[in-house]
């Protein structure tokens, strides 16, 4: 995935600090065309810097849509994933209320996420790289 970004502050001469607007769902500019999903956030996420880019410089940074992919799955699909499991393994055992066991599942599933995410962050978040200097802003 490619985005335009900006860099808010250079952490060495390897890595910056560059502040990029989360698409929608749907990769369309909601803001633009009357969508009803919401406008993207700006996050900040790290990136390998080996062009130089500086501070305020406006850049082009990609990042691998498999990595992404696989982390919007476990945030989207585990938590629901894990409540269909729980519910269904609470319908076979008998006295046991399905329900009780599904939110059990989604629950784990919201570990999963957490404990994910504090992995993810060990490693240094999502690969990002800046891949051009578009100019200042």
């Amino acid at each position: 995935m490619q985005q335009q970004a900006v860099i808010k502050r250079v952490l060495n001469a390897r890595t910056a600090l560059v502040e990029v607007r989360r698409l929608s769902a749907c990769g369309h500019d909601c803001a633009a065309c009357g969508g009803l999903c919401a406008d993207g956030a700006r996050v900040l996420v790290k990136a390998a810097n080996p062009l130089g880019a500086r501070e305020g410089d406006v850049v082009t940074v990609r990042s691998e849509t498999g990595q992404i992919l696989k982390w919007a799955a476990l945030v989207y699909l585990a938590p629901v994933g894990l409540f269909f499991a729980g519910y269904a393994l609470g319908a076979l055992l008998t006295g046991v209320s399905p329900a009780l066991t599904g939110l059990a599942g989604f629950a784990g599933g919201l570990v999963c996420i957490w404990l994910g995410g504090r992995r993810l962050m060990r490693r240094g978040g999502v690969a990002a790289r800046i891949v051009a200097v578009e100019g200042t802003r």
